[in-house]
């Protein structure tokens, strides 16, 4: 019978977080105020936001990060906007993931975000459904230039950046407001793999 090989991509973890010890010292406030609340009998790191057009950021890990998965429990108390954050280079270079529930007067939506030397771009936007006081499972692929995102392990983007792709970077979790205000939110059980160098497997021989 014919042996297919198998291609799989070894990996460890080297990043964990679930916030029940009460702290968030492994993270760097960049902006804002952040907490760790007790929801759903699980304790999630979170910020409030209470003005319009105000974002607040923290991050962690090693800007020397390549090709990893990253995943994220999150639940949004109020608001329209929740973001998670990926190869943050620095302030001004990093990518992230813009989710906005519906409101009255806008549509909800999914988006990669790009920043580059500080200016903000949009791509591969599309409809999708958030509502507040649910608990998402959020996963980030990251291997080379191409982005996939998962919302509980349904595939909702995939995207390739073939313009300016940065390559590395810590990840952060981010909250902000556009035109509706407060927005509240927390996350938890944070995870990031490293992807390693793919390696093939042959049935029977390992």
């Amino acid at each position: 019978f014919l042996l297919v090989p198998r291609l799989v991509f070894a990996s460890n973890v080297f990043f964990t977080d679930d916030f029940e010890d009460g702290t968030y010292n492994k993270w760097s406030v960049r902006s804002g105020t952040w907490s760790i609340k007790d929801i759903l009998g699980s304790k999630r790191l979170g910020s409030t936001v209470s003005n319009k057009q105000t974002v607040v950021e923290i991050t962690t890990g090693n800007s020397l990060w390549e090709d990893y998965i990253y995943e994220a429990d999150m639940i949004a108390l109020q608001g329209a906007d929740k973001n998670i954050i990926f190869r943050v280079s620095d302030e001004s270079n990093k990518y992230g993931i813009h989710m906005r529930s519906k409101t009255q007067y806008i549509p909800p939506l999914v988006c990669i975000e790009r920043w580059v030397t500080g200016e903000d771009f949009w791509d591969e936007c599309k409809s999708w459904s958030f509502s507040n006081n649910n608990v998402y499972h959020l996963k980030v692929v990251l291997v080379g230039t191409r982005i996939r995102f998962y919302v509980d392990d349904e595939l909702a983007i995939d995207f390739t950046d073939t313009v300016l792709p940065i390559t590395n970077g810590k990840i952060g979790l981010r909250v902000g407001t556009g035109e509706a205000a407060p927005s509240e939110v927390y996350f938890d059980n944070i995870k990031v793999t490293k992807i390693e160098s793919p390696v093939i497997l042959i049935p029977g021989h390992g």
